[in-house]
């Protein structure tokens, strides 16, 4: 099964990454599947799963990007729409979000339905789940493209099948069609209003809803800033830990009543029978998301192979889990959530079946450091993000959710569908003390520093800290588990050591740019952006890209896309030194002002500012960047770079970046070669 599930893998993961390889890569991935191929001796199971891996993953791709009745038309149309509320209704105070099966566009009805994530701003009726409406909907453009670390909303569309964006129009008139019947999104609605008004005055509210029904709405900017700076996010999904706690907690229960009680079957099966209905009551209960019902597989997987009492080792157990997955849900390896399930599952079953057998006691504690351990190359790789304090964070934390917060959460729930909402209440309050006396301790956690972005290579950097992980928590010879801790290096120190620049650049929504320099051990942010662009994914991507060490800012205001100061910034992002601003703002200063550099050493040793000669031939205020041979000289006129091997200086054109902010781009150097390229989104055909 290793063999077939391997092969399953690598063809759905080429297949849906290939286009963001470097030809590198994929003829790496391509000679690491020939070898595969070769060395296997179940070499017809490894050509089957690949096979269908294709297969699988062709479909599923095929499925997502079939044409719609909304690919003709154009943005900000304006259509009248008739369909149904999928899925919970997001209440944001003014405004509404939900999803939207559109059946009939105009009065004419759709061969095939699409769906939409649509936004209704102060609507007189608020819409609910299952009710059937007619909506004056706006399309919206399709979603720029994001900065590194930020939260890619096209690629997330494309993931869950969704065909765009719309808001409702206030001036149009809004028409519920049908009620919405008694299904299990209104079940859901139901109970986290319930979590609500017992827990009006708490900010666990929004946690424990998360935990019962799947509803991470209400978490506010504060919540998730803690849960991604101490690696604790997984908590508040419902996801491998939680189906895998409850089903197994009732498994066991499940288990030892069938003992007491005669019963013509085995007790283990009475277990298995409960375990699996309590886990997909919560999968059911959880609106059956993406996270959940991979989880739900896998422990239907781990039961059934319990069942048939087959010893296949836990490398074959996960890797029957992985084909049940890829088999249903071919694109899941788009998830990181699909390689954190899995990477954790590994690493715990690695560290009960060690060669040492410690007691329950040490596994456990092991258990604990070795999920907040792993979680960090993952983190890294998908999220830039490098919490310290996740390894002790989630030692405390998961602990808490396992045996007081999710069975405390749930048991509420189910007494509340039962109709006694009082002592419901009680339950619900009982977690959230747990969780307001937690939350102190992980806010302090909050505060460690985080490892530094790793510059070179994630990839490589995330599969050796995974090896340097396995040699802390697993016996072993120690000269070996020494070697492997060198896999640790390029997450502490970073692999920023260059032998060229790299330069890339972004457009924003609003109409704003960024460029991002990159030299062997500086780096410099020059920001083109004006009020419009200055929020919230810009400014938490600034803050995280400007923690490497000898990072500065170059602060440019656009007033086409509404007025900025440099105050205004430096405001906004108070953890920033103000020796990291540098000034003047040369692009948006006329030439005889440009003529002088601000006195005094600002920058560094590779970025700096010079005086040289401007279009007219007259001395003017330049900032240089050197790396190497490589110069970077930036002025009034624009950003210029220089090569010795290059016929002529080259003109990056900001130009190519204004495509209605979607393009990235980066400056490719290779020998006397130096152009821009469009970087390709890896997830996307």
């Amino acid at each position: 099964m290793p063999v077939f599930a391997a092969g399953l893998f690598v063809a759905a993961t080429a297949l849906v990454w290939a286009p963001g390889f470097s030809p590198v890569w994929f003829l790496f991935l391509c000679l690491i599947g020939l070898l595969g191929a070769w060395l296997v001796r179940q070499r017809l199971l490894w050509l089957g799963g690949f096979c269908l891996g294709l297969l699988l993953a062709s479909h599923a791709i095929h499925e997502r990007l079939m044409p719609s009745a909304l690919d003709d038309l154009g943005e900000q149309t304006v259509v009248v729409t008739e369909g149904r509320v999928l899925g919970l209704v997001a209440d944001h105070g003014f405004s509404q979000r939900f999803d939207f099966q559109v059946d009939v566009i105009d009065g004419e009805p759709l061969a095939r339905p699409v769906r939409l994530r649509v936004s209704w701003s102060e609507p007189l009726l608020a819409p609910a789940s299952g009710e059937q409406w007619r909506l004056p909907l706006q399309l919206r453009e399709p979603a720029a493209r994001p900065l590194p670390g930020q939260f890619d909303q096209a690629r997330w569309q494309f993931r869950h099948g969704l065909a765009g964006t719309a808001r409702v129009m206030p001036e149009a008139t809004a028409v519920r069609l049908e009620p919405g019947g008694a299904g299990m999104d209104r079940l859901r609605t139901r109970l986290g209003q319930a979590v609500a008004e017992s827990l009006a005055d708490s900010p666990a509210s929004a946690l424990i809803r998360g935990i019962t029904v799947g509803d991470r709405s209400g978490f506010d900017s504060g919540q998730w800033a803690v849960l991604n700076a101490t690696g604790t996010t997984h908590l508040v999904a419902i996801s491998g830990l939680h189906i895998g706690m409850v089903g197994g907690l009732v498994f066991l229960l499940g288990q030892g009543l069938a003992r007491l009680l005669p019963a013509p079957w085995p007790a283990r099966l009475s277990g298995a029978l409960l375990g699996l209905a309590a886990a997909g009551a919560y999968a059911m209960l959880a609106g059956f998301a993406l996270p959940t019902v991979r989880a739900l597989s896998m422990f239907a997987v781990m039961v059934l192979l319990l069942l048939l009492r087959r010893r296949t080792g836990f490398a074959g157990g996960l890797a029957t889990a992985a084909v049940v997955v890829l088999v249903l849900d071919p694109l899941a390896v788009m998830d990181p959530g699909f390689y954190l399930s899995f990477a954790l599952v590994a690493f715990v079953l690695a560290v009960v079946a060690g060669g040492d057998r410690p007691g329950r006691a040490v596994a456990f504690v092991r258990i604990q450091w070795v999920t907040g351990l792993a979680i960090l190359p993952v983190l890294m790789l998908f999220f830039g993000l490098g919490p310290l304090s996740s390894p002790l964070a989630n030692a405390i934390a998961v602990p808490l959710f396992s045996f007081l917060v999710v069975p405390l959460s749930l048991l509420g729930a189910a007494l509340s569908l039962g109709g006694l909402d009082t002592l419901a209440a009680w339950f619900w309050s009982g977690a959230g003390l747990v969780l307001d006396g937690l939350w102190p301790v992980l806010s302090l956690l909050a505060e460690l520093p985080a490892l530094p972005t790793v510059a070179g290579y994630p990839l490589i950097a995330a599969l050796l800290a995974l090896l340097a992980i396995l040699a802390v928590v697993l016996p072993g010879p120690r000269v070996a588990r020494a070697a492997l801790l060198l896999g640790l290096l390029p997450l502490v120190v970073g692999l920023n050591g260059r032998d060229q620049p790299d330069i890339r650049v972004w457009s924003l929504p609003a109409g704003g740019q960024v460029w991002q320099l990159d030299l062997a051990e500086e780096r410099l942010i020059w920001l083109q952006a004006g009020r419009g662009d200055l929020r919230g994914p810009l400014l938490d991507w600034l803050a995280r890209a400007m923690r490497r060490p000898g990072s500065r800012l170059l602060f440019n205001p656009e007033q086409g896309v509404g007025s900025a100061t440099l105050d205004h910034l430096q405001s906004s992002l108070p953890e920033l030194a103000p020796g990291q601003f540098l000034l003047p703002d040369l692009r948006g200063m006329p030439a005889g002002v440009a003529r002088h550099c601000p006195q005094g050493a600002m920058g560094g040793d590779e970025i700096h500012f010079v005086r040289g000669p401007g279009q007219d031939g007259l001395p003017q205020c330049q900032l240089l960047a050197e790396s190497g041979d490589w110069r970077l000289r930036l002025d009034p006129s624009g950003l210029v770079v220089e090569h010795p091997a290059l016929s002529r200086p080259l003109h990056l054109d900001e130009g190519l970046a204004r495509e209605k902010g979607r393009v990235g781009l980066r400056l490719e150097g290779r020998g006397e070669v130096a152009y821009l390229s469009r970087q390709p989104r890896w997830w996307r055909p």
